[in-house]
């Protein structure tokens, strides 16, 4: 306690010893430092690496960050604000007064990522900009009360809603009643229940029931406008380019008297997309095609409601131009019925009498895509690989345009290839197909009937263990016609060029690298000894014939064969790995 006393006496020795002077500089240095720290940051950030960078680089990166940088969510509603991209603002304050300081990066705004009460703090930093606004998930009319306020719609020029039901949009729709008049984009996408009791359509007040001139993109899914000439029906705008219309119930279908004068309307169209909203009769006052086609349609998307909906052969009979015009034309169904099959496959598939030189097949199980070219691919691109994901997105960069048959969840003993003599392929020059599709030809004789038209195919790509009978098949010699003319051959005669995939499975390794699997190399070398003697005496009577195959491209995964360095092979072909 006496040395505390001491201390203490000698603290206030020395304070009674200062200056005025001196207790004046203790209480400037704080202020002196406080304004010594932005000089101190700033020095710091000139030796930051991360600081170099100038404004407009970090701005488009931040860009990059915000697209791929989407909010936080759980499962059910959401327990947290997400705007994940802002931590960057936390690295160093150059980083913050970028991002806070450029309004371009507070454009793309996620309204369910940010507080209610951060609204009007994060919309006043885009500054007078226009708005592309996403509301994903559920939300209440409180959430959005202030991203959809009069001061703010007038500047929305994208709009997404989505992740939410149907009725939880009707809960705050009215919010969506004001005018957008800069609005370019509108994506509704909501679920629907069955006992949902909220309208089909759209309230004739949205959008204060008028259209926005320079609406460019409609996409709409459990939700439509009025199909009728009301001005908030957005789906008929003349300054559309792309309409996307997945309808949900039988009421959202376009009324037969609406067809033509809906397409009628879409003077500009690039896209369009009519999912489950086409009628099966379509009412029109001429009997052939009463409009023409859009001229800027590119892609045309169709899908039925049903497997008995006769709706899209309706519309391909009555309107037949839009068939045989060079647009991408994608027809999809579930399972549908063989009657409505029989109808749409030679509609779909009719012959093109465009300016095109090379039509090729994509052929799967449950799906038909011919893609036609406006020249010959070259050889790097007779490998695609044929993955049944990238149909009908199969396509080369000298694509002139496709039809496509997507048919979905069919029954497991049925499959599309039965029907391809319903087509006519005598245009046709190369064929691509999965190992579904093999598994429904069996036999030569399936083969050689299936594409009996097919007589300019050059190319022909599979898998490899899969085309043993395409290639017996290939060795079949017409009963007449003589022998030195090049319809000599059934199938393919005047084919040039193989290409044999392989199967990206354990057995295909066991083969070219795992020698201890005895059991499994047994069964593969007997499956491949058969298709490697056929391919044998295919080269050898094409050859004898006149109508050599020139090319076979391996797949590397089989270029440690044997069979590829047979003189049988090399002294009739040429072989390359891909």
């Amino acid at each position: 306690m006496a040395s505390t006393s001491v201390n203490r006496q000698a603290v206030h020795d020395a304070c009674e010893g200062m200056s005025d002077l001196d207790v004046l500089d203790l209480e400037l240095q704080p202020e002196a430092r406080l304004e010594l720290l932005p000089l101190a940051r700033q020095k710091r950030n000139a030796r930051t690496a991360a600081c170099l960078l100038p404004p407009e680089i970090l701005t488009a990166v931040f860009s990059y960050l915000q697209a791929g940088w989407w909010p936080s969510t759980k499962t059910g509603r959401r327990e947290r604000y997400g705007a994940g991209w802002m931590v960057v603002a936390k690295v160093c304050s150059f980083w913050r007064q970028v991002v806070l300081g450029t309004p371009s990066l507070w454009c793309e705004l996620d309204c369910l990522s940010f507080h209610p009460q951060s609204v009007e703090e994060v919309i006043s930093r885009s500054r007078a900009l226009p708005l592309s606004l996403r509301i994903i998930g559920s939300a209440s009319r409180d959430d959005l009360v202030s991203w959809l306020c009069s001061s703010v719609t007038p500047r929305v020029r994208k709009l997404i809603i989505a992740g939410g039901s149907r009725a939880d949009l009707f809960g705050w729709i009215e919010l969506l009643y004001a005018a957008m008049p800069l609005l370019t984009e509108l994506h509704i996408a909501v679920t629907v229940h069955s006992s949902d009791p909220t309208p089909n359509f759209l309230p004739t007040a949205f959008l204060g029931g008028t259209r926005p001139p320079h609406l460019r993109v409609v996409f709409f899914t459990g939700l439509m406008c009025a199909w009728d000439s009301s001005p908030v029906s957005l789906s008929t705008s003349p300054s559309l380019s792309d309409l996307v219309l997945y309808g949900s119930t039988r009421a959202q279908i376009i009324p037969p008297s609406q067809v033509v004068s809906t397409l009628a309307s879409l003077v500009n169209i690039h896209r369009l997309a009519l999912f489950h909203i086409l009628p099966n009769e379509i009412h029109t006052n001429a009997r052939r095609d009463p409009i023409p086609v859009p001229p800027k349609l590119r892609d045309l998307d169709l899908r039925a409601a049903s497997r008995y909906s006769a709706s899209i052969p309706a519309f391909l009979d009555q309107f037949p131009a839009w068939a045989a015009s060079d647009i991408n034309l994608c027809a999809r169904f579930k399972n549908p019925d063989d009657a409505i099959l029989d109808a749409t496959l030679p509609r779909l598939f009719s012959p093109h009498h465009s300016l095109v030189v090379r039509p090729e097949m994509f052929l799967s199980r449950e799906a038909i895509s011919i893609v036609y070219l406006r020249e010959e691919p070259s050889p790097s691109q007779w490998a695609t690989k044929l993955v049944l994901s990238q149909f009908p997105l199969i396509a080369y960069d000298r694509q002139f345009f496709e039809r496509n048959i997507d048919t979905r969840k069919m029954d497991p003993d049925r499959t599309l290839v039965s029907k391809l003599p319903l087509l006519n392929l005598a245009e046709l020059r190369a064929l691509h197909v999965t190992s579904d599709a093999a598994a429904g030809l069996r036999g030569e004789r399936a083969w050689t009937q299936c594409f009996a038209s097919a007589t300019k195919v050059d190319r022909v790509a599979g898998f490899y263990a899969d085309l043993h009978d395409l290639i017996c098949a290939l060795r079949v010699i017409e009963d007449s016609g003589p022998s030195d003319r090049e319809g000599s051959f059934a199938l393919f005669p005047a084919l040039e060029v193989l290409v044999f995939h392989a199967k990206p499975t354990k057995d295909t390794r066991s083969i070219t690298e795992n020698a201890d699997a005895p059991e499994e190399h047994d069964i593969q070398e007997s499956t491949f000894a058969e298709n490697n003697a056929a391919l044998i005496d295919l080269l050898a009577a094409r050859d004898a014939r006149g109508r050599p195959v020139k090319d076979i491209l391996v797949d590397e995964a089989m270029s440690g064969w044997d069979l590829w360095e047979m003189p049988a092979l090399r002294d009739t072909t040429h072989i390359w790995f891909f």
